[in-house]
């Protein structure tokens, strides 16, 4: 498990990428999680013929299948699933699911076996963070959509209030990697954090939405140098004059940073200084 740095307007939002297994205790239900992790298809099913609990959980509260899915079997996955695993099962440490943990990774075919299985893309982890938080910020447009499509709310807060707009606006030049499961290694990803804010702005994003410190998603854009993202949200008619609870409109924190580009495209959209 890994967090992954994030400017002071989403401080709190953490991105799991894997669950932490404890040791065996040795009962049947543990036996399945431990053949879960090492990959066992015939030990599983076996296991599963034999009565083992099909949620059973460790004293992290890790089941069979966040075992499976943390370690790429996608086919005990998909078992375990027809034995009517719990899909929305979360790590009691953190909140985190499995939806939430795919979304971060941009894993297209998990999120979408995830949600075939009915996963409840509106949980939130215990820094209130939901799937579609975490795919938008690392910059998925294909998960994103995908989570769109299965109801995500496009206005869900964190904590500290950032929504998933906001966490787009924030970080786009994180160098987020995808898991090829199918050979285990990590590619290079496809993120493309304005392709995201597109879609989230076509469901209805609140565009002048404040996180608790009271900045926009185009304030944190224009402090975070972002003009293309700045520009795109000035085109969907954002209001430039909006401040932080510190009194700093988009204008300001833009020239504070010396971001020279992002003040003057601020100001032909009516910025006052």
């Amino acid at each position: 498990m890994r967090k992954i740095g994030i400017s002071q307007f989403a401080t709190g939002l953490l991105i799991v990428i894997t669950f932490v297994c404890s040791p065996s205790y040795g009962d049947q239900g543990q036996a399945l999680i431990n053949a879960a992790k090492a990959g066992d298809l015939k030990q599983v099913q076996e296991l599963l013929e034999q009565g083992a609990e099909v949620d059973a959980k460790n004293e992290n509260g890790i089941t069979a299948l966040m075992e499976a899915y943390g370690n790429g079997h996608v086919e005990i996955m998909k078992l375990l699933l027809e034995w009517e695993a719990d899909v929305d099962a979360s790590d009691i440490r953190t909140g985190t699911t499995i939806l939430m943990a795919a979304s971060t990774l941009g894993q297209i075919e998990i999120v979408k076996l995830l949600l075939e299985w009915e996963a409840d893309a509106n949980i939130k982890g215990n820094n209130g963070e939901t799937a579609l938080a975490q795919s938008s910020y690392a910059g998925w447009p294909e998960v994103t959509k995908l989570l769109l499509e299965a109801k995500a709310d496009v206005n869900a807060r964190t904590n500290n209030g950032a929504t998933p707009l906001m966490l787009a606006s924030l970080n786009t030049d994180v160098k987020s990697k995808i898991l090829n499961e199918t050979k285990g290694e990590l590619m290079p990803s496809q993120a493309d954090h304005v392709q995201v804010i597109k879609l989230l702005l076509e469901a209805k994003a609140d565009i002048d939405a404040k996180a608790d410190n009271g900045a926009t998603a185009l304030i944190m854009a224009s402090s975070e140098g972002h003009s293309d993202i700045v520009k795109l949200f000035l085109e969907a008619k954002a209001d430039v004059n909006l401040k932080d609870k510190n009194g700093s409109t988009a204008l300001l924190v833009a020239s504070q940073k010396g971001h020279t580009s992002v003040v003057e495209l601020l100001k032909t959209y009516g910025a006052q200084e």
